[in-house]
């Protein structure tokens, strides 16, 4: 099965992004074709003064930076167009 996370990932600190990447993994482990989408900025300066890492803290799984930003909800809404366009779903009559 195409899955696509939508989540943050690497290089974004914290348990969020290592929860979201352990599950890339197992779901890859399982034999599933799995593609991570995360954010490029996820929120402003002044609110979220989270920086990215330079080192990861844990096993990196490759993540696409998509459109999603906190400046443009309409990011989330490509990323979802694109992810069903690459499914293998049929719809059966």
């Amino acid at each position: 099965m195409r899955i696509t996370l939508v989540g943050p990932a690497y290089p974004w600190p914290g348990g969020l992004p290592l929860l979201v990447t352990d599950l890339a993994h197992r779901l890859t482990a399982e034999g599933h074709e799995v593609r991570m989408q995360t954010w490029t900025r996820q929120g402003p300066a002044r609110l979220l003064p989270t920086r990215p890492l330079t080192a990861p803290e844990g096993t990196v799984f490759p993540a696409e930076p998509g459109p999603l930003s906190w400046r443009n909800p309409l990011g989330g809404w490509r990323v979802g167009r694109r992810a069903a366009r690459s499914a293998r779903l049929a719809a059966a009559h």
